[in-house]
């Protein structure tokens, strides 16, 4: 269940950078170096999704870092996330802060912590997301990513 999405970055604040769509993701905005982003993501069809941080890394090394950020002494992350999801109607979906995350999956270039899963329909919605409660993560690109839900085979 893979689609084409397109994304509309907002004013940015806090120095937000600018927001790129990942190949399996309908959104994925880049959380990390600014710590905060804003943006709007198209939905383009019901269904279950989960809102992720994605932590990227292309070799060895990076990955090794990426690990130590994810996971830290407090059994997740070294950082909470607070996420805003606005409906298209003007409603909102999720208004949560998520306490350490913790992976939840791992690939060959990245790792990932599922924050959430919510039934979304058809719409842009704006999101928000920003790092709370803890050290900003160096050097490892960290994104805010929302995709079809995993539910196995």
């Amino acid at each position: 269940m893979k689609s084409a999405v397109m994304l509309v970055a907002l004013l940015p604040l806090f120095g937000c950078a600018r927001h790129e769509a990942d190949s399996n993701a309908i959104a994925a905005f880049a959380l990390h170096p600014a710590g905060s982003i804003e943006g709007l993501a198209d939905v383009p069809e019901q269904g279950l999704y989960a809102i992720s941080l994605r932590y990227e890394f292309a070799t060895p090394e990076a990955r090794q870092a990426a690990w130590e950020v994810a996971s830290s002494l407090r059994g997740g992350a070294s950082f909470d996330v607070a996420v805003t999801l606005k409906t298209p109607v003007g409603g909102t979906a999720v208004d949560a802060t998520f306490k350490c995350p913790r992976l939840t999956s791992w690939s060959e270039h990245e790792l990932e912590a599922e924050l959430t899963r919510l039934e979304l329909t058809p719409g842009r919605y704006e999101v928000v997301a920003r790092i709370r409660n803890g050290p900003s993560p160096m050097g490892v690109p960290i994104k805010i990513a929302i995709a079809p839900a995993y539910v196995g085979k």
